[in-house]
């Protein structure tokens, strides 16, 4: 299992998903968090996962790689800019998880990934914030 953490910050999401098996980990973030990440990594006895800094709506730098499953955890808007900038919505045999969005706008989300031939497959809420499990049809 190949899985993308963007908007990776500490490295949470990337540590379960090792801890769940994955065998291929990238993050990726705008911010210099590769000492955090690892550290995480070392803390749980996971192998270190590769960590890209990266801008990835305003630079040129595109994510070239298929994964199995794409974590988005940044919010509404920088979810949406990022999956249009780097297309992957083009990716129809890649589930996502998107998090960090607000009840008053995840919708907008939503309806991106419906437009794309994507299924709401579960969604969560807790306190303002909702989380959602996206599956292409």
């Amino acid at each position: 299992m190949s899985v993308a953490d963007i908007g990776a910050g500490s490295g949470v999401l990337s540590v379960a998903a090792a801890l769940k098996g994955a065998s291929t980990i990238d993050t990726y973030d705008i911010q210099p968090v590769e000492r955090e990440i690892l550290y995480q990594c070392e803390l749980n006895t996971v192998k270190p996962v590769n960590v890209f800094q990266s801008d990835l709506i305003k630079n040129k730098n595109r994510i070239n790689k298929k994964y199995d499953w794409i974590f988005l955890n940044i919010g509404t808007q920088e979810n949406i800019d990022i999956l249009n900038t780097q297309k992957l919505l083009d990716c129809k045999d890649t589930t996502f998880i998107t998090s960090g969005m607000l009840e008053w706008n995840y919708h907008r989300v939503e309806t991106l990934f419906k437009n794309a031939g994507f299924l709401l497959e579960e969604k969560k809420k807790g306190n303002e914030w909702v989380t959602c499990l996206f599956k292409a049809t």
